[in-house]
């Protein structure tokens, strides 16, 4: 996904100038993970978080790149816990799918998880400095809140519909 010529690097992402065109690559994206949080099958798990490129708080679910010597699945379980201090094994997660954000500009695609979860495993005391809030939302209200345009966040939006699509695996 690198060739071409870098004209710009941060740490987080690098802009590649390929066939005339720039692409923006991140390259921890790659092993990256988005998760659907769902608590007793009815509610789902969002976190409030601040982010630049909308200059504004958005209820999304957990997300984050991976570290180097991670998998989309350890990435998943670490995310949840640091987001919203969910202790979760990975026989509580499944990936449901991939989603590319922008498929134009952007070379990432990151895995999307399910996780069921009780409330039990919720860890009082937890530092979440990642995060605003917490919030739990039935499903219905979370369905409600992206038709009516609250929670515009791609990740969640493709998460929910994967959820819809692939039955819950029986354990």
């Amino acid at each position: 996904m690198q060739d071409g010529t870098v004209m710009y690097q941060t740490p987080w992402f690098k802009i590649i100038k390929r066939d005339g065109h720039h692409v923006l690559h991140e390259p921890k994206s790659v092993k990256g993970a988005a998760v659907l949080i769902l608590v007793d099958e009815t509610h789902a798990v969002l976190v409030s978080q601040y982010r630049h490129g909308t200059s504004r708080n958005m209820l999304e679910i957990p997300r984050g790149y991976a570290e180097p010597e991670e998998s989309s699945q350890e990435c998943a379980l670490r995310e949840v816990y640091e987001e919203t201090g969910f202790e979760l094994q990975a026989g509580d997660v499944e990936c449901i799918g991939h989603y590319s954000p922008n498929s134009s500009v952007l070379t990432s695609t990151v895995s999307i998880f399910r996780a069921t979860a009780m409330r039990t495993q919720q860890r009082d005391g937890t530092d979440l400095h990642e995060v605003d809030h917490v919030e739990l939302l039935n499903i219905d209200e979370l369905e409600r809140k992206i038709a009516d345009g609250e929670i515009t966040d791609g990740f969640t939006q493709s998460a929910l519909y994967l959820h819809r699509l692939k039955p819950i695996r029986s354990s």
